[in-house]
């Protein structure tokens, strides 16, 4: 894999420089669209001063423009956090609205480039909506446009073969409504103070975690192959008052992800659904009733995980299949 990159410098209006000093880090790419079907189109708008925007790159066809060095702050995602911690890019559009699709030439090179960077940073492989982000996931705006978004999965799967990772075998978890199958069956092992895997009986060697292992909010819960010693995999229990630990058998609790030394963020029922196959994410620790889980021991080694904010229990898609 091999990118000629051409350097078209943004005017130093439109960016901040030294990513380090301003507190950041490099934990995701961001993609973009341009609006617009034209690379030059791109390049004249960082180059005039005044701007206050600007991106890493600029992608059309087999061509990549960089714009400001990746240890620079782009102006591009709507948010400081996210403008601090991002590789951003702007893919040229080759048609116009309301889909604003991008050619597949330029689809391929900005996989190539994604999978650079994630690389080179060391936060491989990509996960879609972790090190793989969009404009939309932090700002209110259609960008990266319809077509990208519908073709996400796509992207990040071109990502992961040019990064040569090897084809997921992660599962999808949900709520559903208790059925007593083996798919809403957990075991649970305690493997630290208060810390617990927890394995699916319908897919022995798989065991609830954290996608990416990444540690912030709106990350999903997966079912995963056994990863020795991941704190991705494990978790505690947490009465959801006064955030003391409890025992397993204590109710109503929290599951609290060891991601991150725990720290903020809790197990959570995505807006809160009441519906079968509602996402189990990351969120923010909050005294709703999407975080409050009631353990059910079946007596047999296997715990059922329900929400009482929506009445469904933790499940294993399809059985795992």
């Amino acid at each position: 894999m091999s990118l000629d990159i051409v350097q078209i410098p943004a005017d130093p209006s439109n960016y901040t420089r030294n990513r380090a000093a301003q507190g950041g880090r490099v934990t995701h790419a961001t993609v973009h669209h341009a609006a617009g079907t034209s690379l030059q189109g791109v390049d004249n708008t960082f180059r005039t001063p005044g701007r206050s925007a600007s991106t890493h790159y600029g992608v059309q066809d087999g061509q990549v423009h960089q714009y400001l060095p990746e240890t620079d702050v782009p102006w591009s995602d709507g948010s400081w956090a996210s403008n601090i911690s991002t590789v951003s890019m702007e893919l040229v559009d080759a048609g116009g609205a309301p889909d604003w699709p991008v050619s597949e030439a330029t689809f391929d090179t900005a996989a190539q480039l994604v999978a650079d960077i994630l690389k080179r940073h060391g936060l491989g492989p990509a996960v879609k909506g972790v090190n793989v982000c969009w404009h939309q996931m932090y700002s209110a705006t259609a960008c990266p446009g319809p077509w990208m978004l519908r073709n996400m999965d796509r992207f990040v799967a071109l990502v992961n073969k040019y990064m040569e990772v090897p084809v997921t075998k992660e599962k999808k978890v949900q709520m559903y409504a208790y059925n007593g199958t083996d798919a809403q069956m957990w075991r649970p092992v305690l493997v630290a103070e208060n810390a617990y895997t927890l394995e699916s009986k319908a897919k022995p060697g798989y065991f609830l975690g954290v996608a990416g292992g990444a540690h912030r909010a709106g990350v999903l819960i997966q079912a995963q192959p056994r990863m020795a010693n991941a704190a991705r995999q494990q978790f505690k229990l947490v009465h959801y008052a006064d955030r003391k630990y409890v025992p397993a058998w204590a109710a109503p609790l929290q599951i609290v992800p060891c991601t991150g030394n725990g720290k903020g963020l809790r197990l959570d029922v995505k807006a809160a659904s009441k519906d079968d196959g509602a996402a189990l994410q990351l969120y923010a620790a909050n005294a709703t009733a999407a975080q409050k889980f009631v353990i059910y021991d079946h007596g047999d080694g296997y715990w059922s995980l329900a929400c009482i904010g929506t009445g469904t229990v933790v499940d294993l898609a399809a059985g795992g299949r």
